[in-house]
């Protein structure tokens, strides 16, 4: 999506299918014999994949103002709803009887979104559309106008949740930018739990969902104009309106410093000048964001980080440091579309913060984490300013007591969480390589001195201009502190506990995959006695899940002596050789182990590099398969490292069998 959208994007509408190698069209392609047409009748799942606006602005464009399908998929539908285009589902049988009756030609065709049809002719199908949807097409709404068609059934509902609930005097909406999965908004739903609890018969704050409620970019606006009370949300994500923000973006200091300092007090006065907000409080902070690549980084002769070639997803929090000094290409994607992006090679390396990256399962695709961290995460709660007032003394003494609470608990909270985060990736194979010397620091003062210069341009065109920067600077930054939260290392009995559960894990994880392999087979077979034909993905699951049970269980098994085996040779020796043979034994299972997670790494990695996938039942890719050999045999070499050098022995020296 570089391409400016004033530009149009119709020319790339199937680029590559209506086009050959030299660019010159196909005569015989639907779309290049039909240039016009505005109606389009295609197979299943149109549009799977295609999660980027960019793909319903090619048909938008191109003049397209309906497609009709038996399925779609859900990102694209959603995306085509918002900028006027109609994703009609309709049956396998109805899409057969429309390509029957278009039969490669164009003909007129007349949809009627109230009655849900199309008619061509005299053939007449109706096709399904969600009733919102539709509202939306029919007035030209946007998900906020069909909120506020709402608006009185919404206050209604408020009424009759007070006249039903009546300790609760004072109610508060609440939405979050980033999905409930994520450790970020855990902690704010932990801070309203707080709330309602201390708040019982005085206040309560009522959590209306996060960014399917309404979209992360556009709830400060909602927030602003009272269809939410409250917004759980980065700074950044209003920094156009308020370029302050960016003074908590470049701190080295934590909320509990800036609260006491004045600088939260100053925060709050401007987001209530300039946007009619309370600021309530700075949660989750003294976090540091990370540059995160998924092929290993490359320096210059003088240590500096060099970005040529590098996809690098970019975001309003850190696109002033990249593109300024780091002089990268940075491709702007929201957090929901970061994944897919990496998974289809879109982008290799983005900006993240210490923590969270588990929870995204971006760890699948990135593997280097660049040292040292810079920025601090500009997570906050702000508050309609009108509503803020209208509350009671006592339900504000409530909500801002537990805030200054919470920004103190969560400091700690996320200071253990990065902690555990970073044990995980290092145990998974993460690598963290750093900047030395003066590139490490000229890359620390960049970070924070483009953000200032940032900030301080963004404020000189605003009312009131940069008579707060010297003061924000004062307050957000020291200037004598080391780095916020230094890493550190994990002690041995960190990791020894995390390899044990690890292992514990696995072997849930293998025998819960039994269990599953019980169900399959059974669903199977009552399926062919019932004359029914068993899904692909059931056999294709199985194929896999035998793969999971078998390597993730064994390391288990290992270490529990579970494993079938014969002894025959140590019973009948004495202790003395009895001991050197099994450790002889052990060792021998350790090389071949070793040797076994050699090769299932370099097949893992060749995986990854080819972006090979396995496409019998839907799109698999193979390096989740073959990274259980490198994980469980190199797992399977250290358990039985620990029959060669331990006191435990892999034989019992009783003859017969042993499980």
């Amino acid at each position: 999506m570089s391409t400016p959208r004033s530009e149009g994007y119709g020319r790339f509408l199937l680029h590559d299918l209506r086009r050959d190698a030299d660019g010159d069209t196909h005569p015989d392609f639907p779309l290049n014999r039909h240039a016009h047409a505005s109606v389009l009748v295609t197979g299943r799942n149109f549009g799977s994949g295609s999660s980027r606006e960019a793909a319903v602005y090619a048909l938008v464009d191109a003049g397209v103002r309906a497609v009709f399908a038996p399925s779609f998929g859900d990102i694209f539908a959603g995306n085509a709803i918002n900028n006027g285009l109609l994703p009609a589902r309709i049956s396998e049988e109805d899409m057969s009887l429309l390509f029957q009756a278009l039969a490669g030609a164009a003909l007129a065709a007349e949809v009627c979104l109230e009655n849900s049809h199309i008619q061509i002719g005299d053939l007449r199908i109706g096709f399904d559309l969600d009733p919102g949807w539709r509202t939306k097409l029919i007035n030209g709404w946007d998900d906020i106008d069909l909120t506020l068609a709402h608006r009185a059934d919404i206050e209604r509902h408020k009424e009759d949740l007070i006249r039903r609930a009546p300790w609760a005097e004072d109610t508060l909406t609440a939405v979050h930018a980033f999905p409930e999965t994520l450790i970020y908004t855990k902690s704010f739903l932990s801070f309203v739990d707080k709330v309602n609890e201390a708040g019982k018969g005085v206040v309560q704050i009522d959590v209306r969902g996060g960014p399917e409620a309404i979209g992360m970019f556009q709830q400060p606006d909602a927030v602003r104009d009272g269809i939410v009370d409250m917004v759980y949300t980065p700074g950044s994500f209003y920094g156009g309106a308020l370029p302050e923000k960016d003074a908590m973006v470049a701190s080295n200091l934590t909320a509990v410093e800036t609260r006491e300092n004045g600088g939260i007090e100053l925060i709050d006065q401007i987001h209530q000048e300039k946007m009619g907000l309370k600021y309530l409080g700075w949660f989750d902070s003294g976090v540091c964001y990370n540059l995160w690549t998924r092929n290993e980084p490359t320096f210059d002769e003088n240590g500096n980080l060099e970005v040529e070639g590098l996809k690098l997803r970019g975001n309003n929090v850190y696109n002033a440091f990249f593109t300024n000094y780091l002089g990268a290409q940075v491709i702007d994607l929201p957090t929901g579309e970061v994944y897919s992006a990496l998974q289809r090679g879109v982008v290799d390396a983005t900006g993240w913060t210490q923590i969270g990256l588990i929870d995204l399962k971006w760890n699948e695709f990135l593997n280097y984490r660049i040292e040292p961290c810079f920025f601090s995460t500009d997570l906050g709660v702000i508050v309609n300013l009108e509503k803020w007032n209208s509350l009671s003394d006592e339900s504000k003494k409530i909500i801002q007591d537990v805030a200054i609470q919470h920004e103190k608990d969560s400091v700690a909270a996320l200071r253990a969480k990065r902690d555990e985060d970073f044990a995980a990736l290092d145990a998974a194979g993460m690598t963290v390589v750093s900047l030395e010397g003066e590139a490490k620091a000229n890359y620390l003062a960049a970070a924070r001195e483009k953000t200032w210069e940032r900030m301080k341009g963004l404020m000189a065109e605003q009312p009131g201009g940069t008579d707060n920067y010297d003061k924000l600077i004062e307050l957000f930054y020291d200037l004598n502190a080391g780095l916020i939260l230094p890493i550190r290392g994990v002690c041995m009995t960190v990791v020894s506990r995390f390899y044990k559960f690890l292992i514990d894990a696995m072997a849930v994880v293998a025998g819960a995959t039994l269990v599953w392999l019980m169900v399959s087979v059974v669903t199977s077979v009552l399926m062919r006695n019932l004359g029914l034909q068993p899904f692909a993905w059931l056999f294709t699951s199985s194929e896999y899940g035998l793969l999971y049970m078998t390597m993730l269980g064994a390391p288990w098994l290992v270490r529990e002596k579970g494993h079938v085996h014969i002894e025959l040779v140590t019973s009948a020796l004495p202790e003395g050789p009895r001991r050197i043979v099994s450790r002889l034994v052990a060792l021998a299972c350790v090389l071949v182990c070793v040797i076994l997670a050699w090769q299932g790494l370099e097949l893992f990695l060749k995986n990854i590099e080819r972006g090979d996938y396995d496409t019998r039942a839907y799109y698999y890719p193979r390096w989740l398969l073959t990274i259980t050999f490198p994980l469980c045999f190199g797992l399977m070499a250290a358990e039985f490292m620990r029959f060669v050098v331990g006191s435990d022995l892999m034989h019992t020296g009783e003859a017969g069998i042993h499980e």
